[in-house]
């Protein structure tokens, strides 16, 4: 039996997908008598009805399911033989795979992937948005060469590695409309009567952890009304009213409606920003990496 070739299964596959020739032909950029006769030539090919079709309508057949998973994955894997030909061809075989926390990702980090891209132009810089458990996770099984948290993990196994390369305060989010609104600083003795809406302590240790230490620390325990394991889900129920939050100062910059932030007159309301990497596992470029942090400074 003769392999089907690549423009048999890109054919295939636009025709599946689209289970309609004429749009198959038009996504394709062809007519449609041509697209017909590769169906059909496929189908000789590998001695099975792949579509069943009349002049109304065009379906899969059991085979031609399972064909159209495997077409998929062929082209898939030939697409990213391509792309990484290219990037090799450019010298960019290199990369570099980091976990970070969307809400960290401020002017100051995007000075830091700059400096690193300047210092490092041939290396692929990978970016995962994840939550920390999540990048711990995946530090110790590998699949990431570091991340970056808003504070060194609580639990960690002895072979993690940390950096702190910058502190940012931990602000205060409000409704526009809540009384405490005013005040240009807070106490955490302001607080004692609030509901608070906050992230999960899955999703978000170092602030709970924060948290319930300040809180402690001023004789009570904060009254959560509502978790999430979504900053974005926090600020719209802090934006309605539902409680008030704690964010890192970094997110306060990007956030101009909805909810006001107010910092905490108190030192040790502070997030540590941290890159996070497993011991014995520091490529070259991870290490170039913690020379960027290193030499931080805000621009």
């Amino acid at each position: 039996m003769n392999r089907p070739s690549l423009w048999e299964l890109e054919c295939f596959v636009a025709v599946a997908e689209e289970l309609h020739f004429l749009r198959a032909s038009k996504r394709l950029h062809i007519s449609r008598p041509p697209l017909s006769r590769q169906i059909l030539a496929l189908e000789a090919n590998l001695e099975v009805q792949l579509l069943r079709r009349n002049t109304r309508t065009v379906e899969l057949t059991p085979p031609g399911e399972e064909f159209l998973e495997e077409a998929r994955r062929i082209l898939h894997h030939l697409d990213r033989a391509s792309f990484a030909a290219r990037r090799s061809g450019r010298a960019e075989s290199e990369r570099l795979r980091l976990g970070f926390i969307c809400t960290g990702l401020g002017e100051d980090l995007i000075q830091v992937f700059r400096a690193f891209r300047d210092a490092r132009p041939a290396c692929q810089l990978e970016l995962f948005d994840l939550p920390p458990p999540d990048q711990l996770r995946r530090i110790e099984n590998g699949s990431l060469d570091g991340g970056l948290t808003a504070g060194p993990p609580a639990k960690r196994s002895s072979d993690l590695k940390f950096l702190v390369w910058k502190t940012d305060r931990w602000m205060v989010g409000l409704s526009e409309r809540h009384p405490l609104s005013v005040k240009t600083r807070l106490s955490v003795e302001d607080l004692r009567n609030e509901g608070w809406v906050v992230p999960s302590r899955a999703s978000a240790p170092a602030l709970r952890q924060c948290l319930d230490e300040l809180c402690t620390a001023a004789g009570f325990r904060p009254r959560i009304v509502v978790e999430s394991g979504s900053t974005q889900a926090v600020l719209a129920m802090v934006a309605a009213e539902n409680g008030i939050g704690l964010f890192i100062e970094t997110l306060s910059r990007v956030i101009d409606r909805g909810v006001v932030f107010r910092p905490l007159d108190n030192r040790k309301a502070v997030a540590k920003r941290t890159l996070v990497w497993r011991e014995g596992k520091c490529s070259e470029a991870l290490l170039e990496f913690q020379k960027v942090l290193r030499n931080y400074k805000p621009g």
